[in-house]
């Protein structure tokens, strides 16, 4: 389409639609392009009413493109997803620091986490809600400041917030042999490697 000049190539012009019945009007809701102009682009939005399972809606959702609309295209992050963060802010309002300095420089969060008194496995940073999420997806961009050798990184927790028992995937970074690891932990106890990248 974008060959054809039927869509734009910065996708601004890529507006997602939801249109509950035929007595209303469609009205834009907000969307997330990943990908344009390849063979995997997706578009991401958040359903507007919940769709019962082991059913299809093919009919309340509309992707339109080419339009000439003076509008700015809905793209806020955080009406697509149930939590995001961009570390825009410097308070980390939605957060708790039960463990280390935890401070925000120009929309990058900075850590300094040593060892908790529970042992090397903690987090440090947590959300303050409490939500039952089933679908969780997480992106990190990491940079190692120390100088020394180190085998570390963040620890992502997804059950019990208490640092003597806890359920987590430990993204381990090696400096020395500049690779990273996936290992989880169940109960604190650390579990066979299960992801080498």
């Amino acid at each position: 389409m974008v060959d054809d000049g039927k869509a734009s190539l910065d996708g601004k012009d890529l507006r997602m639609f939801y249109h509950a019945d035929a007595i209303t009007l469609p009205v834009e809701v907000d969307r997330i392009v990943k990908n344009l102009y390849t063979t995997s682009t997706t578009v991401q939005f958040g359903t507007q009413k919940m769709i019962p399972s082991n059913s299809l809606d093919d009919k309340s959702y509309a992707l339109v493109f080419g339009g000439k609309s003076t509008q700015r295209v809905k793209a806020d992050r955080r009406k697509v997803f149930a939590f995001y963060e961009d570390f825009s802010s410097s308070k980390l309002e939605d957060w708790r620091r039960p463990w280390g300095e935890w401070t925000v420089k120009n929309g990058t969060l900075f850590g300094r986490t040593g060892v908790s008194i529970f042992g090397s496995g903690e987090v440090g940073l947590y959300l303050k809600q409490v939500k039952g999420w089933g679908d969780i997806e997480l992106e990190l961009d990491l940079m190692e400041t120390g100088l020394s050798t180190l085998y570390r990184g963040p620890f992502f927790r997804v059950e019990k917030p208490s640092l003597r028992y806890t359920t987590a995937w430990w993204f381990e970074y090696m400096t020395d042999q500049k690779k990273c690891t996936m290992r989880p932990y169940v109960s604190n106890t650390k579990r066979p490697l299960d992801v080498q990248m």
